[in-house]
C-alpha cells in the first residue's frame, strides 16, 4: 500500500498525532486517519522510511511533522506532495 492509497481523502488525514481512531483519539491500532509522517511509517515501516524522508527533505521540507501540522496546511498540499513523490 502506498501513502496516496492510505490518505485517499481529507477525512483520512489528521494533524497533531501520527494517527487517530474514529472518535478522533490518538491511536496506533484502530487508526482511520493519519498525519503524513504516520502514513509514511504505516505504509513503509523502517524499510523505506529513511529514503522517503530524504525525498521529502529534497523538496525543501526540513521537519515533516511541523510541515504537516502547520495551521495553514491543507489536505490538497499533502496530496500533491504525495503524488509528486509517488509514495
Amino acid at each position: 500500500m502506498k501513502v496516496r492509497d492510505l490518505l485517499s481523502g481529507p477525512e483520512r488525514w489528521t494533524k497533531g498525532e501520527w494517527s487517530r481512531d474514529k472518535e478522533g483519539m490518538a491511536t496506533c491500532s484502530d487508526a482511520v486517519c493519519w498525519c503524513l509522517t504516520g502514513a509514511i511509517f504505516h505504509c513503509y515501516k523502517d524499510k523505506d522510511f529513511p529514503e522517503i524522508c530524504e525525498k521529502i527533505h529534497n523538496e525543501g521540507i526540513d521537519n515533516l511533522m511541523q510541515w504537516n501540522d502547520a495551521p495553514e496546511r491543507k489536505f490538497e498540499e499533502v496530496k500533491e506532495l504525495v503524488e509528486r513523490l509517488d509514495i
